[in-house]
């Protein structure tokens, strides 16, 4: 027996696929595309037909071998669960900043929406939430860290063929310290078995060291000298072409509080249309006919249905509580790329951006205690001079 299911569109029909793929479905799903349909349509193995997206994922979960897990261990569970489900049905169709950020607060202190494992409401959720936050501008990354860890966390544990796309962000570093070995002390007149130990083991050291550098200078001999890493390994600044723009226009995008759409004049015939999340941070007012950096080598990217064709660089505190574009000096011209000294090869055409190029680059960005923007340490400069920011020691992406 099998459930003949029909959807309306490729995204729903995905879902479901990764549903009984974790679920373990104990029975065939025969799923057909009709975008002539507005709703889910499906006819159970025991032969009812019953329409809705949650009517079809609750019933594939309960023909499962994670039923329980998926639906909720206990009936609190399986009414936090219903509750998310109805929530997350409406930001599915609405995609508002002011949802997603229910979300991300509910998620500060939770690996997972319910419980202690996944249920149907992070599946639900992961699928409606892919388009944001995998477009999410790097802008926006720390104001959204705990929703973008929720969801790489289920990407990796639910989607291993990559239905729903992955992302790529920057995790604070954990700074591992040892913890001290003590030791009793070893009775008067004996060494202890450490002490011994720690006595034999400069001597022992150095034995072998001198062995390792007798073998090393053989095999170098015979070896021909190891090729440097290449660049494509290892990506700089002068990766990026970054030019000094002009915002021409801007207003706020249609499906999204907490976006602009820019129009920026970069030296070309036409002006770009740019995508920044700067809306919760600098006013219309503030952004309109400003000098900007924008990089302008990236792959355009859709955010909630507006294509972005390059990214305003801003500089950022640690708790992302202020964000600011960086400033190129005055006297810049429009469309003249922001460089780096010792970094002056030509950009790359589009970045690849399965290469995270930009996004291997960016943790090296920052400003000094003068506010200078640098990469490495080396201040990034136009031919008027040098740029700035209004934050000091903050981050730049």
């Amino acid at each position: 027996m099998s459930v003949e299911v029909t959807v309306p569109h490729a995204e729903t029909e995905k879902f479901l696929i990764l549903l009984s793929k974790y679920a373990s479905c104990s029975c065939d799903i025969n799923i057909a595309v009709d975008e002539k349909e507005r709703n889910v349509k499906f006819t159970t193995v025991e032969g009812k037909a019953l329409t809705g997206s949650i009517a079809a994922a609750r019933y594939i979960a309960s023909k499962g071998t994670r039923s329980d897990q998926l639906l909720g261990t206990t009936n609190e569970d399986r009414s936090k669960v219903s509750e998310i489900l109805t929530l997350s049905r409406a930001m599915v169709r609405d995609q508002l900043d002011g949802q997603l950020e229910l979300f991300n607060t509910w998620l500060q202190s939770r690996t997972f929406l319910v419980g202690h494992s996944i249920t149907l409401a992070d599946l639900f959720l992961y699928v409606g939430v892919s388009k944001a936050v995998s477009s999410f501008p790097v802008a926006q990354h720390a104001h959204f860290c705990n929703l973008m860890r929720w969801y790489e966390n289920v990407h990796f544990m639910v989607d291993g063929d990559s239905l729903f796309p992955g992302i790529l962000f920057s995790k604070p570093r954990f700074n591992f310290v040892p913890v001290q070995q003590i030791t009793a002390p070893a009775k008067e007149g004996k060494p202890s078995k450490v002490e011994k130990k720690s006595s034999e083991i400069p001597e022992q050291k150095a034995a072998q060291k001198e062995k390792k550098e007798e073998k090393a200078k053989k095999q170098s001999a015979d070896k021909p000298p190891k090729k440097e890493k290449s660049s494509k390994e290892d990506p700089t600044i002068d990766f990026l072409d970054i030019r000094v723009g002009l915002i021409k226009s801007i207003g706020p995008h249609p499906n999204a509080d907490a976006l602009y759409v820019e129009e920026i004049d970069v030296g070309e015939e036409n002006p770009r249309t740019v995508v920044s999340g700067l809306r919760k941070f600098v006013s219309e007012e503030d952004m309109k006919g400003r000098m900007v950096a924008v990089v302008c080598n990236l792959k355009p990217a859709k955010m909630r249905d507006v294509v972005s064709y390059g990214m305003v660089l801003c500089a950022s505190n640690a708790d992302h509580t202020k964000v600011d574009p960086i400033i190129p000096p005055e006297g810049s011209t429009v469309g003249s790329r922001i460089m780096c000294e010792g970094f002056d090869r030509d950009a790359e055409g589009q970045i690849n951006p399965k290469k995270k190029i930009f996004e291997r680059i960016a943790p090296e960005l920052s400003t000094d205690a003068d506010g200078v923007c640098k990469y490495r340490n080396v201040p990034l400069k136009t031919n008027s001079g040098t740029v700035v920011a209004s934050l000091s020691g903050a981050s730049i992406a």
